[in-house]
């Protein structure tokens, strides 16, 4: 595929081990009161015939809004021995919402005539262009990606007016077919599959999903295997397309200075008559044999210990549970994940503990992880991290340090305060929990988490049949 997509953002829904930030702890006794920056009624949605959702929040006097259409089309859809197709749909149908919004179209002509005279190769030429488009894409007007659950196709920071360009893009690409330059956008995904080897992040992300998730469909590396993504043909992708980009498994979330009536009113006349195609087929839910399950391998992400134990997704209970849990031990009290890890010694540089990352559908990981610091053991980060939550099924928790957790949870601004990332939550609640309500609804739910509940996760989630331990060592120079 041409320059143009390989320079755009893109980013995993709501996913990745985010560090949860400490905020000071509330006196003991102290209500908890959530402070939204967004009122549920701030929200205006409505669903189309074909079932389509639009969703539109008017936050004024930016003059600019960001947008996204979400798809329930992830690579945990991919066909079996097909991983990267939703990734490789996703190249072809990018096209629409770049050529509106992003560079010139000389530059993305002139770019794509290159890189089919060199095979999909670089060239000085190509490399030359490629450094223009990265010029555009410090714009930051553009925002595409593939995750596990959901495909996104958005802009930032996009001028008022530009509304209706957007979401006539949106039409098009959800009514695209793929067709031509098969090869060209392969050899972009494979370049682009090689570039993430050598990001230790991913790496550590891609290890961690398979380990954990085994022959399930989360169980693949982000974005597709190469050896999957170079045997695939285009009737594979046309089969996809057919099967799942269906306007009932899409929502449109546009965020900023917007009128929501004409926003949904757009969304109407441009995406209400896309045909509904036929339901595709359900994900399946990950199984997995009873008992601890270990790996160690050898990676750039290297050395980190990562302790996973599956739980269910949101909107169970047990996953609003799993975030206070998550928060609790990401604070600076008694339950300090890192305070564990320092103790008498120094044993990591940092650690993280995440409920969910970017896995929504199905039952997902909640993972506490090390750096380890140089010339530290992993057996000793991950005896520590074990101590620690073996603890959470023995004593109760404070109920000070519940509700401090709780207070971290809810002082958090929606979304991190920003509109696009607001509209990505608004989806994902739409499309995985069935309702963008979920934003409010899992605040509402962690504020009657109590001590009982954390301990009662534990004993049946945060148990040695449940855990899959996963040690990154350091690549051998």
């Amino acid at each position: 595929m041409n320059g143009l997509r390989r320079a755009a953002l893109a980013t995993a829904l709501a996913g990745g081990l985010a560090v949860l930030r400490a905020a000071a702890a509330p006196q003991a006794g102290s209500p908890v009161v959530p402070k939204p920056a967004l009122a549920e009624t701030d929200v205006v949605a409505r669903t189309l015939a074909n079932g389509l959702t639009a969703i539109a929040v008017d936050r004024p006097a930016s003059g600019q809004f960001d947008a996204v259409t979400a798809c329930l089309v992830g690579y945990a859809f991919d066909p079996p021995g097909g991983s990267g197709t939703s990734h490789l749909v996703e190249h072809f149908l990018a096209d629409p919402v770049l050529r509106t919004i992003g560079p010139p179209r000389e530059l993305i002509s002139e770019l794509t005539r290159e890189y089919e005279k060199a095979g999909g190769q670089d060239s000085a030429r190509t490399k030359a262009l490629e450094a223009q488009m990265a010029s555009w894409k410090a714009t930051g007007r553009w925002n595409i990606g593939t995750s596990a659950d959901l495909v996104h196709y958005g802009v930032m920071s996009y001028p008022a007016a530009g509304i209706e360009r957007y979401i006539a893009a949106v039409e098009r690409t959800l009514r695209m077919v793929p067709q031509a330059n098969m090869e060209l956008h392969r050899a972009s995904l494979l370049k682009e599959l090689r570039e993430l080897e050598r990001d230790p992040r991913h790496a550590m992300l891609s290890v961690n999903a398979v380990a954990t998730f085994g022959d399930h469909p989360y169980g693949v590396p982000t974005g597709g295997r190469v050896e999957d993504v170079q045997r695939m043909t285009l009737e594979t992708l046309q089969q996809f397309v057919a099967s799942y980009y269906s306007p009932d498994r899409c929502v449109l979330a546009v965020v900023g200075d917007v009128r929501p009536a004409r926003a949904l009113d757009l969304a109407e006349r441009f995406l209400g008559t896309l045909p509904r195609k036929p339901a595709a087929l359900a994900m399946r839910k990950p199984t997995r044999a009873e008992g601890e399950r270990r790996f160690a391998v050898a990676s750039i992400a290297g050395p980190r210990v990562l302790v996973n134990f599956l739980k269910p997704p949101p909107p169970a209970r047990e996953d609003n549970v799993a975030a206070v849990v998550a928060s609790l031990l990401s604070g600076n009290g008694a339950w300090s994940l890192q305070g564990a890890l320092t103790g008498r010694r120094n044993l990591a540089r940092q650690s993280w503990c995440s409920n969910g990352g970017a896995w929504q559908l199905a039952d997902n990981p909640f993972t506490l992880g090390a750096e380890a610091e140089p010339g530290v053991e992993l057996d000793e980060v991950e005896a520590a991290i074990v101590s620690l939550v073996d603890r959470l099924s023995r004593e109760p928790v404070a109920e000070a340090d519940v509700q401090a957790a709780i207070r971290r949870l809810l002082d958090q601004p929606f979304a991190d305060g920003s509109d696009f990332a607001l509209g990505v939550r608004l989806a994902q609640g739409q499309l995985a929990a069935g309702d963008w309500r979920a934003l409010w609804r899992g605040r509402e739910a962690w504020s009657r988490v109590t001590a009982a509940d954390i301990t009662a996760f534990a004993q049946k989630y945060l148990i040695p049949a449940n855990r899959t331990v996963v040690l990154l060592l350091p690549e051998s120079k």
